[in-house]
């Protein structure tokens, strides 16, 4: 999601996200580089999916669907300027046989206390299949750990 044309006066300015894609169940939680994600599925046969929300490729921040998440998105003073908010899904393999969803519709939205006329939605459009590369194993039994691969559509 882009601001276009946008006059700050520079420092950081609070903006709050959010994410609403109907027809996902949530999972549970799954660890992903470092950082602890929600999980979702369209069936029991589908891949997981989670989504995540960053201005700063370095500050990715794991994003529940149907909640707002406050972000501090550091500005410049200046008029004209570009500002961007990225949401990614990032999708991993249960293992074994899954199958392909679907392309679910959704709808991103942002909310600036600060400057409202930022204020703006956009339809998201998630479309997600497997390839047999993407396959994660998965093992079985007491404290053994499940192994997952993950791609990340923008």
């Amino acid at each position: 999601m882009a601001m276009r044309k946008c006059s700050f006066p520079g420092g950081p300015s609070p903006v709050i996200v959010r994410l609403d894609i109907p027809g996902f169940t949530y999972v549970g939680e799954l660890q992903y580089e470092g950082r602890t994600y929600a999980s979702y599925a369209t069936s029991a046969d589908s891949a997981l999916l989670a989504f995540d929300v960053y201005w700063n490729a370095l500050d990715r921040r794991p994003l529940r669907l149907g909640e707002e998440m406050e972000i501090m998105y550091e500005t410049h003073a200046g008029d004209d300027l570009q500002y961007t908010i990225n949401y990614t899904a990032l999708v991993f393999s249960r293992g074994g046989q899954m199958q392909s969803s679907g392309i679910p519709t959704g709808e991103v939205s942002l909310r600036s206390p600060t400057y409202p006329g930022l204020d703006s939605s956009a339809y998201y459009y998630l479309a997600h299949a497997f390839s047999p590369d993407l396959q994660g194993g998965r093992t079985g039994g007491s404290g053994e750990e499940e192994s997952t691969s993950a791609r990340e559509i923008s």
